[in-house]
This record gives C-alpha cells, sequence and structure tokens, in this order.
C-alpha cells in the first residue's frame, strides 16, 4: 500500500463526520437498525463509505462497511481522549445506576459471534445514553479488525471504568 493512502480510521472519520451533519442520511442509517445488511449496504451514504476504502487499498466485506457504517452513527460527538466502551461503562440511568451491568455487556460481547450481532444487541443500550461520545477512529478500526483480541480488550477497558461494584 503506498503511503498516499488513508487509513481505515482516517476515511471513517471523515465520512463519519460528513454523513453525522446530513441529519437525514443519519437517520437512515440508524432506521435500517444494522440487522439487514443488504438494507444497510443499498444506502448512497453506505456506498460512498464503500468506495473510499476500496480506492484507497481496505476493499471491505458487505459485513464490515455495515457494521462500521451503522456503529459510527449511534456516536454523537467525536472525543479522541474516550473509548467507546469506557463511555458505555461510565453511563448511568435516571436512577443513578449504571445503564448497561456488566452482566449484560459482558453477556453480548461473550455471545455474539461478530460485530454486527454485537451492535444490534447493545443498540438499546446506546440509544438511551443521552450524549454518546468516543474516538471514531479507534471505534471504526475496532469494529474494521474485529477479533477475540478486540473482545477482550473492550471487556477490559468496560472493567475498568465502570462504577458498578461487583
Amino acid at each position: 500500500m503506498s503511503s498516499d493512502k488513508l487509513s481505515v480510521a482516517s476515511i471513517s472519520r471523515t465520512w463519519w463526520a460528513e454523513t453525522h451533519a446530513d441529519k437525514v442520511a443519519r437517520k437512515r442509517i440508524l432506521y435500517t437498525g444494522g440487522v439487514r445488511i443488504s438494507d444497510v449496504m443499498m444506502l448512497p451514504e453506505v456506498m460512498t463509505l464503500t468506495k473510499r476504502l476500496n480506492d484507497n487499498g481496505h476493499p471491505p466485506t458487505p459485513k464490515q462497511v455495515a457494521a462500521v457504517a451503522y456503529a459510527l452513527m449511534l456516536v454523537d460527538a467525536h472525543a479522541p481522549q474516550s473509548a467507546f466502551t469506557g463511555v458505555l461503562g461510565k453511563a448511568k440511568n435516571r436512577f443513578g445506576k449504571p445503564l448497561i451491568t456488566k452482566e449484560a455487556f459482558y453477556h453480548a460481547l461473550s455471545n455474539v459471534m461478530d460485530r454486527e450481532s454485537f451492535f444490534r444487541t447493545m443498540r438499546s443500550s446506546i440509544d438511551r445514553i443521552d450524549m454518546m461520545y468516543c474516538n471514531v477512529e479507534d471505534l471504526a478500526n475496532d469494529i474494521w479488525y474485529w477479533n477475540n483480541d478486540t473482545k477482550i480488550r473492550w471487556a477490559m477497558s468496560y472493567a475498568l471504568t465502570t462504577s458498578e461494584i461487583s
């Protein structure tokens, strides 16, 4: 790959900023619920992301690009110092209790085989967070290169940031 090619993280962040600013596009992607990959992939905004990734030497599978597109639309603001799992671990409900219990988070993380299932499982909890902020580039990379190491790192990050007492 030549040095003039952009990284998955950089492409994803630029795409997120453009698409997030377009409220109709964002709603259209979120409306799919990330359930049927074909529904996500048929959207013009997602086709744009697919083309940019492919043009920069990152030929995506439909599952990869659909998962990145859907998950990034759940994010309200880019915060370079904030890990996605850290924000989930700190989120509280209206009673001051953890929004997502450790058990629910670990169950979702350990029982899903792929990135798409994880975000579908966690969507209702993420939707209840008033302001979902995280490092968009790190989230895109984690989803793009999803594997067991990612799941372990997320589990450790969540455990270190949650205030829930075991």
